[in-house]
């Protein structure tokens, strides 16, 4: 445990959060190693989550020799927390900013690529699937108030570009992605 621990601080995880207790004990009829939990410092909450690692666990669904590591949250609590803490925003329109619209099954990975950018950037963004079309794509960001469309196909691949759709004055235009995050 102090190995791990000491990977977490080297890695910059969080480790200074992270507290070891040995007398920690939670399902014991299934969990067969380290277990943990998740608790907000000094909330009086008692656990927000917790899991463990299982061996096994899987047989009971037929699945032998499977092993594993599992959690779960505890809604009511996180939700008690953040109502308390008046942590909830107080108005919500839409939280996805960008809707990618991969035009094929080729330009799905380029979509799928320049989605993660965005999100690296903070910029809320969704990847829609090749399998619906255009007009039920933008139909579809017309009713979220989604305000960009990014349509990608086989031209923007080869030119490196992608498709700018402003859904507010409905106007487009071809751009470069660094160029695109300047909107925001």
């Amino acid at each position: 445990m102090e190995h791990l621990l000491g990977y977490l601080k080297v890695a910059k995880l969080g480790s200074e959060k992270i507290v070891l207790r040995p007398t920690l004990a939670r399902g014991m009829d299934y969990y067969t190693g380290s277990i943990f939990e998740m608790i907000i410092p000094e909330s009086g909450l008692g656990s927000i989550g917790g899991g463990g690692r299982y061996d096994n666990l899987t047989a009971r669904f037929g699945l032998k020799d499977v092993s594993g590591v599992g959690f779960s949250f505890g809604f009511e609590r996180i939700f008690d927390w953040l109502v308390t803490h008046d942590k909830f925003p107080k108005k919500i329109e839409s939280t996805t900013q960008v809707l990618f619209v991969p035009l094929s099954r080729e330009a799905e990975s380029f979509a799928l690529a320049s989605g993660e950018k965005c999100r690296n950037r903070g910029i809320f963004s969704q990847v829609q699937s090749s399998d619906l079309s255009l007009k039920n794509a933008l139909r579809y960001a017309n009713k979220k108030k989604i305000p960009w469309v990014v349509l990608i196909g086989e031209e923007e691949i080869k030119e490196g570009l992608i498709s700018v759709k402003n859904m507010k004055n409905k106007t487009q235009k071809k751009i470069d992605l660094e160029q695109f995050f300047s909107f925001f």
